[in-house]
């Protein structure tokens, strides 16, 4: 009988033991700061792994919508829809961005990745955005 009462109390032991561990290591997981969502962004944009940075980047955004990185990761979502060559994307993204944006000292950031994106355009339909093969007056 008691043999059957210290068994029961420390399978209960190991029980809630398990499950307080297991419950703070989610806790841990969670305590990731906005810091350290942009840097694995980074890291995906830089390795090419393009959708996984986007997806990252915007994750970050929602978690930590006051963030002072909200700008910095939209300007790298547009990037990294630029570099995917999805550029309906990306210039949806920075003219949003524009739109949206309130602090002033981040518009030109803005404005020079839309001249990158005119540039990039002039270079594959020239045609299209001018006669030169690169329509720098646009851009600039």
């Amino acid at each position: 009988m008691k043999f059957s009462y210290l068994l029961i109390l420390i399978s209960a032991i190991i029980y809630f033991t398990a499950g307080c561990s297991s419950n703070r290591e989610v806790k841990e997981s969670d305590q990731i700061t906005d810091q350290e969502m942009m840097d694995t962004a980074n890291k995906e944009l830089a390795a090419g792994k393009y959708q996984d940075a986007v997806n990252t980047y915007k994750n970050m955004i929602l978690k930590f919508p006051t963030s002072d990185l909200h700008i910095e990761a939209q300007l790298k979502i547009a990037e990294a829809y630029g570099k995917s060559e999805d550029y309906e994307a990306q210039m949806d993204a920075l003219l949003t961005l524009l739109k949206e944006n309130i602090i002033p000292e981040e518009v030109p950031q803005i404005y020079v990745q839309i001249g990158q994106f005119y540039e990039q355009a002039a270079l594959f339909n020239p045609g299209n955005v001018s006669t030169d093969t690169s329509d720098y007056e646009t851009a600039i």
